[in-house]
């Protein structure tokens, strides 16, 4: 599976544990996906991967030029969340410590 793939379905199960919403910024994004040796992504990058992927089009709510939204079962989070740099790291965190158990 796709690194990012696996990012953000681990912060979407993460936050659908703790019921809550999830966003992410690019930066929050690139410094998770990092774990796996994968390229950073920005938002042209992101859309060109949506366009084509089903499987990305059902874990993302909405993008922008800021970060994504992630579908989760709380709905999404509020436009002014997307910039919050504590949601985006703590999201962040529990998706690194996931991801290399994961990897184990």
């Amino acid at each position: 599976m796709e690194p990012l793939i696996v990012v953000l379905r681990s912060i979407q199960n993460t936050a659908n544990d703790k019921h809550t919403s999830a966003s992410m910024t690019w930066d929050a994004i690139n410094r998770a996906i990092q774990v796996y040796g994968a390229p950073d992504i920005d938002y042209e990058r992101f859309a060109q991967l949506y366009d084509n992927d089903p499987t990305l089009q059902s874990i993302i709510d909405n993008f922008d030029q800021r970060g994504v939204q992630i579908k989760t079962n709380a709905g999404s989070p509020s436009p002014e969340m997307m910039g919050s740099a504590d949601k985006g790291k703590s999201m962040v965190a529990a998706a690194a410590k996931h991801a290399t158990k994961l990897g184990k």
